[in-house]
């Protein structure tokens, strides 16, 4: 087990899931190591498979948070909305301070449209975790949608000042700059991700790519919109 939690955080999935499968084979009832399969399947989108790891974690220890938590993910990941509430609110029965429940209580809120309710879970995650940055986060990006810009560069950049690498922050600050014409504070966040931060965030290119031809400079626009084009290929 312990070899494949040290390849699973490397991020090497596939051998990671064959060493839970070993592990499994010599203590098949192991909740544990079923969950980390689960992990495992999560991270490279096998939703279904993770769905069943999970759901076989909580059986055998119905006390098992992590397992209803995640199984509530693959629920929400595959469209089963009203499975995965469930899963969270079994989730919270068996701890109150999940705090990443509300997230994705939140991100089913937000994909209802229902912005304001959104903000409540996030709001109550942040409550419990005040750390939580994927809350706070996510809370931006409601801010945002309802144009409430200023609210949300407060987020990101908070989020930013905890985890300066936290890449998707960064690029929505940018874009938070580019849609109220702030052009050269754009410009800054979208050097900072392809220069510091992830210089694989596709998405940053495009938008630096749009800024260079506003400004007349086709020939770094065109370069960024070849570094977009190699990145998606």
């Amino acid at each position: 087990v312990d070899l494949g939690v040290f390849l699973h955080k490397l991020e090497k999935d596939i051998d990671a899931i064959a060493q839970y499968k070993k592990a499994l084979e010599l203590d098949p009832g192991n909740p544990y190591i079923i969950f980390n399969l689960g992990v495992g399947y999560l991270d490279m989108g096998l939703y279904e498979d993770a769905e069943t790891m999970f759901k076989k974690a909580a059986e055998i220890n119905p006390s098992y948070d992590n397992a209803h938590y995640n199984l509530a993910v693959a629920l929400h990941k595959q469209g089963k909305v009203d499975d995965a509430r469930k899963e969270l609110n079994k989730t919270l029965e068996v701890n109150p301070n999940y705090s990443n429940a509300y997230v994705v209580f939140g991100l089913i809120s937000l994909t209802e449209k229902k912005f304001e309710e959104a903000i409540a879970h996030y709001n109550k995650a942040m409550e419990i975790n005040p750390e939580n940055l994927d809350a706070r986060y996510q809370r931006a990006i409601v801010f945002a949608l309802q144009q409430r810009y200023d609210d949300a560069l407060a987020d990101n950049l908070a989020v930013l000042e905890k985890n300066p690498k936290y890449v998707n922050a960064a690029y929505n600050v940018g874009v938070i700059y580019h849609r109220t014409d702030r052009l050269d504070k754009a410009m800054e966040w979208y050097d900072k991700i392809t220069k510091k931060i992830d210089p694989l965030y596709e998405d940053a290119y495009y938008n630096r790519a749009q800024l260079y031809s506003m400004k007349g400079d086709h020939s770094k626009a065109y370069s960024d919109y070849l570094s977009y084009a190699y990145i998606t290929k």
